[in-house]
């Protein structure tokens, strides 16, 4: 609820349902929703492009500076990773969730008829 993060939403905060709490108590609720969990890491053994994003997914995102704990590491959590191009080691969260969500979005999108 940072008030810049509030302005960047461009008030879709307000549009969706939002929930906090402590990592475990979120990983328990994503379980229990049996929700593939997903963790971008710049370490992420699979490829996003690779990911099938159509099942009821959770995408978990770190800090900028830190990334994830060694909490958002598990056997039911998938690594996922952004290939990255000549020297660039990393995106801005913001720029990852973009691409991420967009991606999201685009396979769950219907097939467009072909003429």
């Amino acid at each position: 609820y940072n008030p810049n993060a509030i302005r960047a939403s461009l008030g879709a905060i307000f549009q969706m349902p939002i929930a906090t709490g402590a990592v475990d108590e979120v990983k328990s609720w994503l379980r229990a929703q049996r929700l593939t969990i997903l963790t971008a890491r710049i370490d992420g053994a699979t490829n996003y492009a690779a990911v099938d994003f159509c099942r009821p997914t959770a995408i978990v995102l770190g800090s900028e500076s830190l990334g994830l704990s060694e909490h958002w590491r598990g056997d039911d959590m998938q690594a996922i990773a952004l290939s990255m191009s000549g020297v660039v080691d990393s995106l801005n969260v913001s720029a990852t969730a973009a691409v991420l969500f967009y991606e999201a979005v685009r396979q769950r999108q219907p097939a467009e008829p072909t003429a």
